[in-house]
C-alpha cells in the first residue's frame, strides 16, 4: 500500500495506476479518495484482484481505463 501512495501524487493527466493484490486492499479506498483520486476493482475468478487508480476528473486516464477493460 505504501508503495501506491507514494505513486499517486507522481502521475500525470492521462496516466493512471494498475495495481494486481491477492487481496481486495480495502483500506486503500478511503485513503486514495481522500486524495483526491478514483479507483476502479475488477476480479476474474477468485485472484488476483485487479485495481485502477487515475486523478478525478481525468478524463483522459478514464477513456484509457475503460478502453481497456
Amino acid at each position: 500500500m505504501e508503495r501506491i501512495l507514494e505513486l499517486l501524487p507522481k502521475i500525470e493527466p492521462g496516466e493512471y495506476v494498475r495495481m494486481l493484490h491477492r487481496m481486495e486492499p480495502v483500506p486503500l479506498y478511503a485513503v486514495v479518495a481522500e486524495m483526491g483520486f478514483i479507483y476502479k476493482l475488477y476480479l476474474d475468478g477468485d485472484a488476483p484482484y485487479e485495481i485502477i487508480i487515475y486523478k478525478k476528473g481525468d478524463v483522459l486516464a478514464q477513456d484509457r481505463v475503460d478502453s481497456f477493460i
